[in-house]
C-alpha cells in the first residue's frame, strides 16, 4: 500500500509518545540478547536508531520509500542496514532475524494476514515479534466533536486499517505465534499537533471542531508473539 510519510517533526512526535510502551516491549523481548533485528515498515527510522543505541544486534530497516531510510543510515553513521522492499514479500531467507518490530506499521499495510505470513517464516525458532498498533475505533473523547467517526473515516478512505489493533493478535494466533497482548497504562493529555496527522488523509470526514477535545485518548495495543520452537504445541 502507497501512503503518504508523516512528516519528519510529525513521525518524531508519535516516537517519543510511545516511548514508554516500547520500553515495556524491549523488556519483554530480552533486548540485549537479540543478534539480528528487523524494523518493519521503519519510516523515518527512529525506532531502528533506537535499537542501534541499546544493542550490538544487527539491524535492518525496511520500507518502501528510500530517502528517509539513507537519512536515518546517514544519522546512525551506517549502524543500520536499509532495505527498500515491500512488506507482503520480505527479501530474505527464511528464519533469518530473531526479532521483528513494527511501530504503526500493520495500520498500512494492504495485506495484514501476507505481512504476519512474512514476519512469521523470516523470524527464527524461538524468535519474537513486537508490535504498537493504534485501534481508531476504541478512540475517546471528551466533548464529543467527532475525533473518532473522523478518524476512522478517513483512514478508511486512503486504505488504513482503523482497527487494526484490535485485529492483530488474532492474525498471530492463527499463523501459530504465543500471543501476548498489554497496553499502554499512562495517560497523556492530549497534544494540540495530534490535528496534523489528520493533514495527509482524504477529507472523507472532518471533525465538528479543529480544536483537539480537552480529552483525547487513542488506545494502543502492544503485540509480543513468540514463534515456538519445532513440535512444541501452544500453552
Amino acid at each position: 500500500m502507497s501512503h503518504p510519510l508523516p512528516d519528519r517533526e510529525l513521525s518524531e512526535l508519535l516516537f517519543r509518545w510511545t516511548q514508554g510502551a516500547r520500553n515495556r516491549l524491549y523488556r519483554l523481548a530480552g533486548l540485549a540478547g537479540r543478534s539480528r533485528i528487523l524494523d518493519l515498515g521503519a519510516g523515518w527510522g527512529f525506532v531502528g536508531e533506537e535499537l542501534a543505541a541499546r544493542t550490538a544486534a544487527e539491524i535492518v530497516c525496511l520500507d518502501r520509500l528510500p530517502d528517509p531510510l539513507n537519512l536515518a543510515r546517514q544519522r546512525s553513521g551506517g549502524r543500520l542496514h536499509v532495505c527498500v522492499a515491500d512488506a507482503h514479500a520480505l527479501p530474505f531467507p527464511d528464519t533469518h532475524f530473531d526479532l521483528v518490530i513494527t511501530h504503526f506499521s500493520f495500520l498500512w499495510f494492504a495485506h495484514p494476514d501476507v505481512v504476519v505470513g512474512e514476519v512469521c517464516r523470516v523470524l527464527t525458532s524461538g524468535g519474537c515479534f513486537l508490535g504498537i498498533e493504534p485501534d481508531y475505533g476504541g478512540l475517546m473523547e471528551a466533548p464529543d466533536l467527532g475525533w473518532r467517526h473522523a478518524w476512522r473515516a478517513r483512514l478508511a478512505e486512503a486504505g488504513a486499517h482503523p482497527e487494526i489493533g484490535r485485529q492483530l493478535p488474532g492474525h498471530f494466533r492463527r499463523a501459530g505465534l504465543d500471543v501476548q497482548v498489554l497496553f499502554c497504562d499512562r495517560y497523556q493529555a492530549p497534544d494540540p499537533r495530534a490535528a496534523d496527522f489528520l493533514a495527509g488523509l482524504p477529507p472523507a470526514s472532518r471533525p465538528s471542531s479543529a480544536t483537539v477535545p480537552e480529552t483525547l485518548f487513542l488506545p494502543l495495543w502492544l503485540l509480543h508473539a513468540v514463534k515456538r520452537p519445532s513440535g512444541i504445541p501452544s500453552g
